[in-house]
């Protein structure tokens, strides 16, 4: 068995960062909304299937996760918003919200690199200094 590659680690931090990055934004939500009536909730994911101009998916949309648990299910969700089921959509064109999270935790990661690269740098140059200081 061998060691994972490069490409495979920088994946799977990606997808952790992501995760995580979504994780939060559902909880800002769900603090935000909690005190929401049921009809408002229904408002916004009406809105948000206006601005889709499909019938999102619960991870698709920013609170799914939320509005989901409040109302049981999401089939029964749809129900109450008067919206199709989403499952006769192509899911290529669905999670648009995921891919956009990818793309911003991808720039994270490659500033955090750069920024790490910058440290490393400085602190070899210290280091060298240091040793020059001594032989003189």
């Amino acid at each position: 068995m061998g060691y994972p590659g490069r490409q495979n680690i920088y994946e799977s931090t990606i997808r952790r960062m992501v995760q995580q990055a979504l994780e939060e934004q559902e909880e800002v939500f769900r603090k935000e909304h909690e005190e929401d009536t049921d009809d408002q909730l229904i408002a916004y994911l009406r809105s948000c299937a206006l601005r889709l101009r499909h019938t999102p998916w619960p991870g698709e949309i920013l609170g799914g996760s939320y509005i989901e648990e409040r109302f049981g299910s999401w089939d029964r969700t749809l129900i109450l918003a008067k919206l199709s089921d989403p499952r006769t959509l192509n899911q290529q064109k669905s999670f648009i919200r995921f891919q956009e999270e990818v793309k911003r935790q991808k720039k994270v990661y490659r500033r955090r690199k750069a920024e790490k690269k910058i440290l490393a740098q400085k602190r070899l140059a210290q280091q060298a200094a240091k040793k020059k200081e001594k032989t003189e």
